[in-house]
């Protein structure tokens, strides 16, 4: 897991709008009941998650305080054996939730009548459920927006990837059991070009 430090002032913009996205590589042992990625506010509720997929190859997406929820079963090649590029998002005020596969404009799931707000994040964490449910796979340019990301703005962001900086990132995760740590992962980002 990477868990990432300075949280309520990373994510004090994270409110109505949200997008998550990230490429992932599930490993030959998925699907196991795991989770991707999660924040969490200060008494521990959940409100920004994914498990990619559940033990029983579903791919939920929890957003919002006491959070909202779409889920869909996937195919095994949707989360194991290859780099596939996930994204997540949420608009509260609208009531909708979409998750979107590899640059595709037409998300693969969806979800209306979704009004909880993604307020008063304190806690997140990349590859875990803050310290348990880890995930088996790799994970890889891992990034958040405090909107959600239209579809063109979804399929730029496949074909281009996303801009990252290295004093950012530095300053802001914490490596705790994760092989990868902020300096490598800035490396990794840079060397691809980003």
């Amino acid at each position: 897991q990477v868990l990432i430090g300075n949280v309520a002032a990373a994510f004090a913009a994270v409110n109505t709008q949200a997008t998550v996205a990230f490429w992932q590589f599930g490993a030959a042992s998925q699907p196991q009941s795991q989770t991707i990625f999660s924040g969490k506010n200060s008494g521990g509720g959940r409100v920004l998650q994914s498990h990619l997929p559940w033990g029983d190859s579903t791919v939920y997406w929890d957003a919002g305080n006491s959070y909202d929820r779409i889920n869909k079963g996937a195919a095994a090649s949707e989360f194991k054996g290859q780099w596939n590029f996930w994204v997540f998002t949420k608009n509260s005020a609208a009531g909708t939730m979409a998750i979107y596969l590899n640059g595709n404009p037409v998300p693969w799931h969806s979800g209306a009548g979704k009004p909880l707000n993604m307020a008063g994040i304190t806690q997140f964490a990349i590859g875990s459920e803050i310290g348990g449910n880890y995930y088996q796979g790799r994970i890889d340019d891992f990034a958040v927006w405090n909107t959600a990301l239209t579809p063109a703005q979804i399929t730029d962001v496949y074909n281009r990837g996303v801009t990252f900086s290295p004093t950012t990132l530095n300053a802001s995760l914490t490596n705790s059991d994760g092989v990868l740590s902020p300096v490598e992962l800035i490396r990794r980002a840079w060397a691809r070009g980003y």
